[in-house]
């Protein structure tokens, strides 16, 4: 159960998946984004964002993710798995 927990917190924390499509800037200031968005990086050719904003449950980030033309993250890959534990430092992303 604590891995599950573990997993499921990590995915909810890494978060926010860009769409190739998508501009932040345009994004945040044109859709009412937060504008406390955190560039996490880039891994098999995708953008990682997280929001400091931590307390929104599945469904509440999943609706965020998306008003903001944007997917909550779908890990699928070890390298995935590894770049987001680099990022994730317990309380917040550096």
């Amino acid at each position: 159960m604590k891995f599950i927990t573990l997993f499921a917190t990590a995915l909810f924390f890494a978060g926010l998946q860009w769409s190739q499509s998508a501009n932040i800037s345009t994004v945040t200031v044109e859709q009412g984004g937060s504008p406390r968005l955190i560039n996490l990086g880039t891994v098999d050719s995708k953008s990682y964002f997280a929001d400091r904003d931590l307390n929104r449950n599945w469904t509440d980030a999943k609706v965020f993710c998306k008003t903001l033309g944007m997917k909550l993250a779908t890990i699928t890959t070890s390298t995935q798995i590894a770049f987001l534990k680099n990022v994730y430092n317990g309380t917040t992303f550096s």
